[in-house]
């Protein structure tokens, strides 16, 4: 898992309102790759996770 910035973490679990686990590892990833292509703005993680199956699924 990348670690570049752990706010992604952050979202994602408050999002969900549970820890990520080790199970979504490669949506983790994904939401990284896409918010640090768009320069790791904030926003762009927040719509991210949102946006994720992690968050639409549990």
């Amino acid at each position: 898992m990348q670690r570049g910035s752990n706010t992604y973490l952050y979202v994602a679990a408050y999002g969900t309102g549970r820890l990520m686990e080790p199970a979504d590892e490669f949506a983790v990833d994904r939401i990284y790759a896409k918010a640090k292509q768009q320069g790791l703005g904030l926003r762009t993680i927040i719509v991210e996770c949102l946006t994720s199956d992690v968050f639409r699924s549990r």
